[in-house]
């Protein structure tokens, strides 16, 4: 196991930890800028330092992950084993460059669209970089057609480390630069740059092309600010609710739909997933719909646009504290429809 740390890197947000070739494990903080040697040890099949603990499951020749088993406590005394840090290992040694620094500031960049998967909605993101702001712009798509646009804003500095150029986020709310909330390798490629996420070693490469001149980021109506790092939780685990519960969400919906002429050919589910954020705000949002079969099936598009609209209109979220502390949720809300009308809404 020891030739398999040669060159790997960790990421925990704003901390690598870097195995050199002597073996040495080196920690550098990019909040604060210091790189310190820790001791460390295999036994079995875990890794400790300084006190931690983490397992290791080697997944594949490039990546491994470590599990970090924390016992906590809830309110009621009963206690629970969670897995937190869910951190990969990458060996730097691959096909892919990663030390040719992009001269990416001023500049208004389009990511390269992936494929998504049980997504009715088709995004656009674009980035533009001034002034140590990072300003990233969504645009919603359904059946070509652009429905809904969101703007998130980072503040951001790139730093270099070890001969890698990496770009680091830092939350923004209220005019202030809060925690660090991601850190990426990024590259300079032919007509823009690429970045990699080692908070989720799942994700592919990120390619960025340049934008047309004409488009600012910057300017979005509808603001949304992530509090989470990485993993979002489901709503009832923060135990964040509609104000009034789901009788007040269906009473809201149902007055909506009264002012609308039901399609007969409607039979079966549109359901429209968000994540409100730790300040009430909703965001990156997905549609699924399926047939009274659960199969996957395509309901009127103004039925379908009418319900995305009302839904990004929700304001009226309880937010409450949690064992996770302040924190993003998920959520979902699932319609079920009979002959044109609202026969149920979950959950």
């Amino acid at each position: 196991m020891g030739s398999y740390f040669h060159e790997a890197y960790r990421f925990r947000n704003d901390v690598i930890f870097h195995f050199k070739k002597n073996q040495k494990l080196m920690v550098f903080s990019f909040e604060k800028g210091i790189e310190k040697e820790v001791d460390w040890e295999i036994r079995a099949d875990s890794l400790y330092y300084e006190g931690h603990r983490f397992k290791v499951i080697v997944k594949n020749d490039s990546t491994m992950e470590l599990f970090n088993t924390v016992k906590q406590t809830r309110p009621n005394d009963t206690t629970v084993y969670n897995v937190e840090n869910r951190l990969g290992f990458i060996k730097i040694n691959s096909s892919f460059s990663y030390n040719t620094y992009p001269d990416i500031s001023l500049k208004t960049y389009q990511k390269v669209a992936s494929e998504q998967k049980n997504n009715l909605l088709k995004t656009d993101d674009y980035v533009l970089i001034k002034e140590n702001r990072m300003y990233l712009s969504r645009n919603y798509y359904y059946d070509q057609e652009l429905i809904y646009r969101e703007s998130e804003t980072f503040c951001t500095e790139i730093k270099q480390y070890e001969g890698y150029y990496f770009l680091i986020r830092k939350r923004f709310y209220r005019d202030s630069c809060l925690n660090i909330s991601k850190v990426e390798y990024i590259t300079k490629t032919e007509s823009g740059f690429a970045a990699i996420d080692f908070n989720d070693p799942y994700q592919p490469v990120n390619f960025y092309r340049l934008a047309p001149a004409h488009y600012d980021p910057s300017k979005s109506s509808h603001h949304f600010h992530s509090c989470n790092t990485t993993h979002v939780p489901l709503y009832f685990q923060t135990q964040t609710q509609y104000s009034g519960g789901l009788s007040a969400l269906k009473l809201y919906f149902e007055k909506k739909l009264n002012n609308t002429t039901p399609d007969p050919q409607d039979n079966g589910y549109i359901s429209i997933g968000f994540t409100i954020s730790c300040k009430g705000e909703m965001g990156h949002f997905n549609i699924q719909s399926f047939n009274l079969d659960y199969q996957p099936a395509t309901l009127s598009k103004k039925l379908t646009l009418n319900l995305f609209t009302w839904t990004s209109e929700l304001k009226d979220w309880n937010l409450r504290s949690s064992w996770f502390g302040e924190s993003d949720s998920y959520r979902f809300i699932t319609f079920r429809f009979e002959k044109g009308k609202l026969a149920e809404l979950m959950p």
